[in-house]
């Protein structure tokens, strides 16, 4: 159904009667229930707000004294001594709060060190953190991302050129899909921090979490600062949802009136907001999350189209609107588990809502095969989750595990499949799956279970093939996530790996040495000369993704010079958006001994880690 906009809303009121109007209803303080419509009405002087004094007796408040400087000693306190001298009263002029040292983890909360922008100059990290990439398939990438922006630190020398530290750390957790980190940050931003685009994404954050009372609140307080066509659109629908439409429908028409200041979608949500039945809206190619909210609150639902700009925080949302077909959300919901905007246990949530027929639960693993995609994966996790025999479950799963390398969505089903997995008892019976089970968990993060998997094939190794097949196939991954080095590093043992080669001169086989034997150097583990010779391969240059040198050199600089804060984040932006998984060894040696260089091993390990298992290795 088409609607013409003036035919949906009243006649527009002169411009400076509107704007009158938009101020009245965006009072702060007032309810969008309580707002009136004010024409032409002088304003008050503004009240002047000052502290209020504290009652006498009542608790000082609970905020932490600026540290004194180094080469002043704290004032004494107590009372002075009989017959001495009243102490002087010094006064000092405290320094405002620098809004981009706020954070809320420190080191002792798995954040890095309060000076890690020491020696760093303040316009490099500018012009850096805006290029941080939104969609990471690295989770150890992710979560450095995530520390970086997170960390309590003083803010870095130097003159500011442009928004605020604290404002582009803000917008890149949002982009991507931190919005619980992204609103922490906000929730301790000085107040006299007043920046428009941190009071958008914090209005933003909270609708993309469907609290629209939270939202319409910070709008209502806000739209008398900032007027643009995103707060007159949020002050229309929060005074919609309000039931107050007669002067949303004012608000609307006044955005009906420029050109260009909202978009069909709104106007069609305004009116089923309103009670107008039968609207469509048929396309929605890249939404803000006021316009998801409004579609949410409207009962509209989402167009097909909706996550195909595979943004994070848009990929999560509609995997959980309620307002969105199955097939939509289901994609949906799979690459924002891909991209760390969505856990695995909310994506096994929405497996689990999938209906299936009864024939399709009888034989999952042929119905699995035919319907292939998320609906497949659904059913072949939901079969593992059924099975309680720990034969059938292996065999469930290492099926499902072969289909996703065979069909795509490998990565997925690994991750998701976890509480299955860990079901399972290494025993001898199920030695076949033993390579496959360690592997799903050292890419998981359970170590210890996958050595246990590594341990029980090691120890059946000289009597069995498939145990020594399997513990020798482990042994990289065992030595690459030993990060306290407990594991005397012997070349032997990669001899050993590489005379297993079934074909030792296909071409993938030497990739993966050579990536492996990178890997290791990088680790400080010294591969012998011979080893290297032997992956020459046909001598032909080598074609792989190269970083950029710039981004190699800065890396190494700040690494050699210890500069934390820039190693980490020069780091994710060697990698890029493919992570360890794309890089090619050169980028991956850089990363990680830089990372090294820093005191972050464990991180390191991780780098290294999922390189090699994206590798086959």
């Amino acid at each position: 159904m088409t609607v013409s906009r003036a035919s949906r809303f009243a006649p527009a009121l002169a411009v400076a009667a509107t704007a009158a109007a938009i101020a009245a209803i965006g009072a702060p303080g007032v309810a969008a229930s309580e707002a009136h419509v004010v024409v032409a009405q002088g304003l008050a002087p503004p009240v002047k707000l000052v502290p209020r004094r504290p009652a006498a007796g009542a608790p000082k408040a609970l905020t932490p004294a600026p540290a004194a400087p180094a080469d002043e000693k704290p004032a004494a306190t107590g009372a002075a001594a009989p017959g001495a001298a009243a102490p002087s009263v010094e006064v000092k002029t405290l320094s405002k709060v620098d809004p981009d040292s706020v954070g809320v983890i420190d080191a002792a909360q798995d954040g890095f060190t309060v000076n890690m922008w020491d020696g760093t100059d303040r316009a490099l990290v500018e012009r850096l953190l805006p290029l941080l990439p939104g969609r990471m398939v690295s989770p150890v990438m992710r979560d450095l991302t995530r520390r970086l922006l997170l960390t309590r630190a003083l803010a870095p020398k130097g003159v500011a050129s442009g928004k605020s530290l604290l404002a582009l750390r803000v917008q890149r957790l949002f982009a991507i899909g931190d919005l619980a980190g992204a609103q922490r940050l906000l929730q301790n931003a000085p107040v006299q921090l007043v920046e428009e685009s941190l009071t958008r994404t914090a209005v933003e954050s909270l609708f993309f979490g469907n609290d629209n009372a939270g939202a319409c609140k910070r709008v209502r307080s806000s739209v008398q600062m900032f007027q643009g066509p995103y707060w007159q659109q949020a002050i229309a629908f929060c005074l919609a949802l309000g039931g107050q439409h007669a002067r949303a429908a004012l608000v609307a028409d006044i955005l009906a009136e420029r050109e260009g200041a909202a978009d069909e979608a709104f106007f069609t949500a305004m009116e089923a907001l309103a009670g107008g039945r039968d609207v469509v809206v048929e396309a929605l190619p890249d939404p803000m999350a006021l316009r998801i909210s409004m579609m949410r609150a409207a009962n509209l639902k989402l167009p097909a189209d909706v996550a195909v700009s595979g943004k994070p925080p848009i990929l999560r949302a509609v995997a959980l609107s309620p307002n969105a077909a199955l097939d939509v959300r289901l994609d949906a919901a799979e690459r924002a588990e891909a991209l760390g905007a969505l856990s695995p246990a909310e994506l096994r949530e929405i497996y689990a809502s999938v209906p299936f027929e009864q024939p399709e639960l009888d034989n999952p693993l042929s119905a699995a095969e035919a319907i292939w995609g998320p609906r497949g994966r659904a059913l072949l996790v939901r079969a593992a989750k059924l099975h309680r025999a720990s034969m059938t479950r292996a065999e469930v799963l290492q099926r499902a595990w072969r289909l996703g390398g065979e069909k795509g969505g490998r990565e997925v089903m690994l991750r998701v499949s976890i509480p299955a997995l860990l079901a399972i008892e290494p025993a001898g019976e199920l030695m076949w799956f033993a390579r496959d089970a360690a592997r799903a968990l050292f890419a998981a993060g359970h170590r210890a279970e996958a050595l246990a998997w590594y341990k029980l094939a090691a120890g059946e190794a000289a009597s069995n093939q498939d145990a020594a097949a399997a513990a020798n196939a482990l042994w990289p991954l065992v030595l690459l996530t030993d990060v306290e080095d407990s594991i005397k590093w012997e070349p032997e043992g990669l001899r050993k790996w590489w005379a297993a080669r079934k074909d030792p001169e296909d071409a993938r086989s030497i990739r993966r040495a050579r990536l492996l034997f990178s890997l290791f150097e990088a680790l400080d583990k010294q591969v012998p000369v011979g080893l290297w010779a032997r992956v020459i391969g046909d001598g032909k240059p080598v074609t792989a993704r190269v970083p950029n040198p710039a981004l190699r050199h800065a890396l190494r600089g700040a690494s050699e010079d210890l500069r934390l804060g820039e190693t980490v984040l020069l780091a994710v932006l060697t990698l890029g958006e493919g992570g360890p998984q794309a890089a090619g060894p050169m980028a991956l040696e850089a990363v990680v001994v830089a990372l090294r260089l820093v005191g972050l091993h464990t991180e390191a390990r991780s780098v290294a880690l999922e390189a090699a298992i994206a590798a086959g290795i």
